[in-house]
């Protein structure tokens, strides 16, 4: 039994799967828009020089981080300042089309939502996004009951 040979992908397809269609959060609650947007690695940017050294430290904080912990826990104002920067790098370099300065021209800025889920699907994935689209828990399935209220509480 001869197996086949596995075909080259062409460089045409490599083209197409570079980009995908993502929906992101809009700039009202419930409000999406779709970007076309490419998956980006931070230390390609680095080495690639799109971020500055300063941003650096920033870069290796994240790298450090294990799931579920906050890579800005502990931060001061200059750890935040550089995370908006490195927000804003990685938007920049994500975002095919419309490009980041298009966004910027027409709607004046992006949301710090839209900058996270950004940078979540360039460094991560589009599964990464999901968190943005679960609706929120109601209270039961959080496990909050209405006893512990007061009798004067409506």
């Amino acid at each position: 039994m001869s197996e086949a040979t596995p075909k080259v992908t062409s460089i045409d397809e490599l083209k197409a799967r570079a980009v995908q269609v993502v929906e992101l959060p809009g700039w009202t609650e419930g409000d999406t828009f779709f970007a076309r947007m490419r998956r980006v690695g931070l230390i390609n940017l680095v080495a690639a020089g799109h971020l500055p050294n300063e941003l650096l430290s920033v870069v290796g904080r994240i790298m450090r981080i294990k799931p579920g912990e906050n890579p800005m826990d502990g931060a001061d104002e200059e750890d935040v300042r550089r995370w908006g920067q490195l927000l804003d790098a990685v938007a920049r370099s994500a975002l095919v089309e419309p490009s980041y300065d298009e966004i910027i021209e027409a709607a004046g800025f992006l949301t710090d939502a839209q900058l996270q889920a950004i940078f979540l699907y360039a460094t991560q994935g589009v599964r990464m996004l999901e968190l943005f689209r679960k609706p929120a828990r109601t209270a039961e399935e959080a496990g909050v009951h209405g006893e512990s209220v007061g009798e004067g509480a409506e």
